[in-house]
């Protein structure tokens, strides 16, 4: 175990003396639940949706490239098969996104009237879903 020293207001060591033993334990979990994947995908999108995007820029809605990274890096831990439970229940939530948008993709399509021949031509070319996370790949 590797021994680490922090400053801390005083009040808060108060609070941590009666606890010192479990110390590992509550960072690990509070890093665990500072700011997930999903809930930075989740503000992501909202913080777009908010602009009142119009359908073509909801179209070409991506998620910023450091999500997406940690998107790819757990597909590829769940394809090995290593991921922890938390990261697990992670990745459903990001697909429940996943599957969100691509509905709202999917009327933005309609509204713009493009076709279903000209879209599946689009999204060949654009590679799978929003955060790349496709059931295929899950499975």
């Amino acid at each position: 175990m590797v021994e680490i020293t922090l400053q801390v207001p005083e009040n808060l060591a108060e609070r941590l003396q009666p606890v010192h033993e479990q110390l590992p334990e509550i960072l690990e979990i509070g890093l665990r639940y500072s700011r997930p994947l999903s809930i930075r995908a989740y503000a992501q999108a909202l913080e777009f949706l908010a602009t009142t995007p119009t359908p073509a820029e909801i179209l070409a809605f991506r998620p910023s490239p450091a999500i997406q990274t940690e998107v790819s890096r757990l597909l590829s831990r769940h394809k090995a098969g290593t991921l922890a439970p938390d990261e697990e229940s992670e990745l459903d939530r990001i697909g429940d996104l996943e599957h969100i948008l691509m509905a709202l993709k999917a009327r933005a399509r309609q509204q713009l009237g493009q076709d279903k021949e000209r879209w599946r031509n689009d999204s060949r070319q654009s590679g799978p879903g929003v955060f790349l996370v496709q059931p295929a790949q899950r499975q």
